[in-house]
């Protein structure tokens, strides 16, 4: 697209303009190497999502990529609707797709494609499972080397029950059972089972046994010779008394398993399971997941978060080694507590998953991690069970003086596939060769072209920034430990701004502080969608990752604990203070408005409320606004104490008595916004989704009822089967337009 057809598509409504941005920055969902193609040649696929606001769905293609005499070419096929999931086998032979429809009758069924033949279809009926599971937390598909068979998760099927008075009912139906309350691991599991293994052998689907019911697994691995399996476990109830919701959480237990699967002709069973892990108090091994096998078969390498005094909800994880066989441990990667100032130094892990296929060589392996405001590429090498302490992490550079945004996707020999994308140019594929000897990059292959808003926008680079030693001291009496104090004081912040060439004339410029929800998150220099909206219609968004973010250290990241609403509350002042002196065009006097969502909302009630003469306007996206009223209906009660300074597994034997005492319900009271709502006179918009678990709905709408009751302009926006993130269509479209109509409205218009 030429520069004078985006400028025109720029200039457009605010509908078009969104729509333009939504059709031409799709996101890479995941990308493979063919492993079928033995010739010097190189052929890969990679699968892309892009929102579709007309048709209010999610529109999925696949690129298919070949090398030609020293080049690459690539066609497009776009992904049926109903297909949920699709993964091709080791040798690249085969395609499985998973399809499912949901509604007053489900439709669900597996494909098996060998090139472009259908070799069968196979339905699964609702007495052999529920719906497929493919997130992050339960999901999991795995072909066995020998590809004759496919592991994959999907929910238990439902228990058949009837009511007390029916005249029909079936001997397996329980009477009266109906509206008993299912337990579920909360945020968007609302109603869903537990997740069970279920094995493709040939033409059948078994139900693989074995598993306890109250057991909940995922991450199926095959074993090289297809003899053993393992598996990630989670129990739905542990020994607390109610059960806590495990989406974004990297507290809760989980452990890895290994077991023989035994298959007969209509039978699938795990034999000899054994835990390869245990997750006690205080152990390394407390939230494991993604393992991933040795190219020898005899090691596994997994992620763990491990278990902290103060029991935050994310932090620094590690890597560790297990010889499965002889269930020997060591660490590869430990924690980092305390981060340098220099910004070189490597903080920790802080990553979800490993890429599918890491390993370069057997000694060898890549993934990314958040290292301060960025996901970087890393190397990790001399890997070795008998002498870990010779491991060596590095970080790759591969973008020169470019600061970019890099996620590993596949890696073959000395191939590598990523997703690299800046706050200005979306994403966009890309295969790096490195020499295997030097370690020094052969060649950047760009595989496709992203949607580059460099002549439009700029940015600020990430920039750390620090209170004044007035604001620390003031602090220091919030905190229930010296320890909690880091070395370094830092935080980072980084700006998108419309460029002065672009900008409107008519229009002056206004800026949004944009803090990340978690609070243990980040916000990273990637391309976001709904930040460059904003920016291309005259606003700077500055984004805030204040201590307590990732990426910075496990001191820095504790150093919030107990200080919610004021350490993150006041860097966000320093960093707004900050945007207005470095951004041209903007001054002192520079109308602000805060925008943030779960704990960005939290601040932004905090910042509107503690300082109503700078934050003018704000955008809450289901915020919390009292930790009292929230404790006792979200799916994560702990953190409400966690938060505070409070350790939960301190009172697990008298958290009944511990909800009632009435000193920490003023604390919970002091740092919530609700305490300061007395001063708040912004013009606020919230949006809600119904379907919450993690903050209740109730805390937006307590919060606009108190707004209404002052009389202060305020609305609310209702997402009934929308989830904590509001990220499904069409309700993250109506939310980011109705952002934009509300700030040109109470912001830029005043």
């Amino acid at each position: 697209m030429t520069l004078s057809a985006l400028t025109e598509y720029l200039c457009a409504s605010p509908t078009e303009l969104y729509s333009f941005l939504c059709y031409s920055a799709p996101s890479i969902t995941r990308a493979w190497f063919d492993r079928s193609d033995t010739s010097s040649s190189c052929k890969l696929t990679s699968l892309w999502s892009t929102r579709d606001p007309v048709s209010e769905k999610q529109r999925k293609f696949l690129r298919f990529h070949w090398q030609s005499v020293g080049s690459f070419d690539s066609t497009l096929s776009a992904v049926e609707d109903d297909c949920v999931y699709m993964t091709s086998s080791p040798s690249g032979k085969h395609t499985v797709k998973f399809f499912q429809t949901n509604g007053k009758t489900s439709n669900r069924r597996l494909e098996i494609w060998n090139n472009s033949t259908l070799e069968r279809s196979i339905r699964c009926s609702e007495t052999l499972h529920g719906s497929f599971y493919f997130d992050e937390w339960f999901g999991g598909v795995a072909w066995s080397p020998d590809e004759q068979k496919l592991l994959y998760l999907a929910e238990q099927p439902s228990d058949p029950t009837t009511s007390f008075f029916a005249t029909d009912s079936k001997p397996e139906q329980k009477k009266g059972e109906q509206f008993v309350r299912q337990v579920d691991f909360g945020e968007t599991y609302t109603g869903k089972k537990l997740a069970a293994l279920f094995v493709l052998d040939m033409f059948q689907i078994l139900r693989v046994q074995g598993i306890d019911d109250q057991l909940a697994v995922s991450e199926p691995q095959w074993s090289p010779n297809s003899n053993h399996i393992v598996l990630i476990g989670r129990h739905l109830v542990l020994k607390e008394s109610y059960p806590l919701g495990v989406k974004y959480c990297y507290n809760r237990p989980s452990f890895l398993l290994s077991a023989r699967l035994a298959l007969s002709k209509d039978n699938a069973k795990l034999e000899d399971i054994q835990s390869l892990t245990n997750p006690q108090e205080e152990s390394l091994d407390w939230c494991v997941r993604s393992p991933r096998f040795h190219p020898s078969g005899d090691w596994i390498i997994y992620v763990s978060t491990p278990k902290t005094q103060q029991d935050v909800h994310n932090g620094t994880s590690i890597l560790r080694l297990v010889d499965w066989k002889a269930s020997r441990i060591v660490t590869l990667i430990d924690r980092v507590h305390q981060n340098s100032n220099n910004e070189n130094s490597f903080p920790g892990l802080y990553l979800h998953s490993l890429p599918s296929n890491p390993w370069q060589d057997k000694q060898t392996l890549w993934m990314d991690s958040i290292w301060n405001s960025q996901s970087v590429l890393l190397q990790v090498r001399n890997v070795s069970l008998t002498d870990p302490a010779q491991v060596d992490i590095r970080p790759i550079d591969i973008s020169g003086d470019e600061q970019e945004n890099i996620f590993v996707l596949d890696v073959l020999s000395n191939n590598i596939l990523l997703n690299i994308s800046t706050p200005l140019c979306s994403s966009s594929l890309y295969l790096v060769r490195l020499s295997l000897e030097e370690n020094r990059v052969l060649d950047r292959i760009r595989l496709s072209e992203p949607l580059d808003l460099s002549f439009a926008l700029d940015w600020i680079t990430p920039t750390r920034l620090q209170l004044t030693e007035e604001q620390q001291v003031k602090l220091l009496a919030l905190s229930h430990s010296e320890s909690f104090e880091p070395h370094d004081r830092t935080f980072e912040a980084f700006i998108v701004y419309p460029r002065p060439s672009y900008l409107n004339e008519k229009k002056r410029m206004c800026l949004i502080c944009f803090p990340h929800g978690g609070p243990h998150s980040s916000h990273l220099i990637q391309f976001q969608l709904g930040v460059v909206f904003l920016a291309l219609r005259g606003y700077a968004v500055l984004m805030v990752n204040y201590r307590g973010s990732l990426g910075r250290g496990q001191q820095s990241l504790n150093s919030l604990i107990g200080k919610i609403g004021y350490q993150d509350v006041e860097e966000c002042v320093v960093a707004t203070e900050w945007a207005r002196q470095v951004v041209p065009s903007l001054s002192k006097e520079t109308r602000v408005a805060a925008l943030g969502g779960s704990h960005g909302g939290f601040l932004s009630a905090h910042l509107t409320s503690q300082y109503p003469s700078i934050y003018r306007v704000a955008v809450l996206r289901n915020p919390v606004t009292n930790i009292v009223s929230m404790h006792s209906s979200t799916d994560i009660r702990d953190w409400c104490f966690t938060e505070l300074g409070y350790s939960t597994w301190e009172a697990k034997d008298k958290m009944e008595s511990l909800l009632a005492q009435p000193d920490i319900l003023a604390r919970m009271w002091s740092h919530s916004p609700i305490s300061h709502v007395k001063n708040c006179q912004a013009p606020t918009l919230l949006l809600v989704g119904g379907s919450d678990r993690r903050v209740p709905p109730s805390q937006g709408i307590e919060w606009y009822q108190i707004l209404k009751s002052k009389k202060i302009p305020s609305k609310l926006l209702w997402y009934p089967d929308s989830d904590h993130s509001i990220n499904d269509s069409p309700s993250n479209d109506d939310a980011w337009m109705h952002t934009l109509l509300w700030l040109d409205e109470y912001l830029c218009d005043h």
